[in-house]
């Protein structure tokens, strides 16, 4: 055969299909790489405003933001959008996800204010929340303080708080009705493991501590608001103390529940009927929860606490009233 007729051999179609390859390849990841960085111009462009929002905030609320070295503020994307810093919700181009509740301007102060926006849970830590209220949450929301919850035999609140031999309680409250009643603390059956403070017969008040409890047939006006310490094992009532304890066997197995008792992990049937100002738990000499009663930014009362600057809601049924 003449060899100006031959074909192409197989070795030769292959490098050809392989060349050809090749190029697509090079000429997809340059394509992919151009659109890739057209997107994160149009990041950028999308960062640049919010942090230029951020900063127009600041300036309008100064006198909100500490100038310490070191201080760190946060401000939720979503608080520019709620104080018209931002006019809509800001989706990042790459992937359209919505960024407007889960990124955050991260405002460092060195001489001067530093801006950075980061993922929401890189800003929990915050030493100032600026905003127009006396109670806010991580986010920016506002919270109102009111003068009392009440609870009606249907709520209670879990602290989160182990329970040992270094708790102590402090809270003002009225009781409102006569019906037997838990009104806070643990056990973890009868007189084992106690800790908490309960009505009992319609007409005496009664503390739990380990295996003991004592009465008290109502030397104080259960008529009126009534200041109740329980300081580890003593009990004071109005700034007096009352009893003391003499065991220490609490474990710290369960948390503490506030307007019921925390039976073994689940609420015990006899809720509290009662008016609250306010609640704080101490746990080996440190405030770790200091609760007061508000409306959060839909009008739902619940406890917040000034501490993590969030509110604690009612696990049970209906709603708390208040006042």
């Amino acid at each position: 055969m003449d060899k100006k007729n031959k074909g192409f051999t197989l070795i030769e179609i292959l490098a050809v299909v392989i060349i050809i390859g090749l190029i697509f390849i090079l000429v997809i990841h340059k394509i992919t790489n151009s659109l890739k960085n057209k997107k994160n111009d149009i990041d950028v462009t999308t960062t640049n405003l919010v942090l230029s929002a951020a900063k127009l905030y600041v300036q309008d609320n100064s006198s909100k933001f500490d100038k310490i070295d070191g201080n760190i503020s946060c401000v939720p994307i979503s608080m520019l959008v709620k104080k018209g810093y931002l006019d809509s919700k800001i989706k990042n181009v790459t992937d359209d996800r919505d960024i407007t509740n889960t990124k955050s301007v991260k405002i460092t102060y060195n001489n001067k204010f530093n801006y950075e926006l980061v993922d929401k849970k890189e800003c929990m830590i915050v030493y100032n929340i600026p905003c127009d209220a006396d109670y806010c949450d991580l986010s920016g929301n506002e919270y109102t303080e009111v003068e009392y919850l009440e609870s009606t035999g249907e709520q209670y609140i879990d602290t989160k708080v182990k329970v040992d031999n270094t708790i102590k309680v402090d809270t003002n409250l009225l009781i409102t009705s006569g019906p037997d009643q838990h009104i806070f603390g643990v056990r973890e059956s009868y007189l084992k493991n106690a800790f908490g403070f309960s009505r009992q017969n319609g007409s005496v008040i009664r503390f739990a501590y380990g295996d003991n409890q004592k009465y008290d047939d109502e030397s104080v006006n259960l008529s009126n608001y009534n200041y109740y310490t329980f300081d580890t094992n003593k009990v004071y009532i109005n700034n007096d103390q009352k009893y003391e304890f003499t065991q220490n066997n609490i474990l710290g197995n369960l948390n503490m529940y506030v307007f019921a008792i925390n039976n073994n992990g689940s609420p015990y049937n006899q809720y509290s009927y009662v008016k609250m100002k306010y609640f704080k738990i101490w746990k080996g000499g440190i405030l770790v929860r200091n609760y007061i009663p508000v409306l959060d930014p839909s009008n739902r009362p619940c406890l917040y606490d000034t501490l993590s600057k969030q509110c604690y809601y009612n696990q049970g049924t209906g709603e708390f009233l208040y006042g």
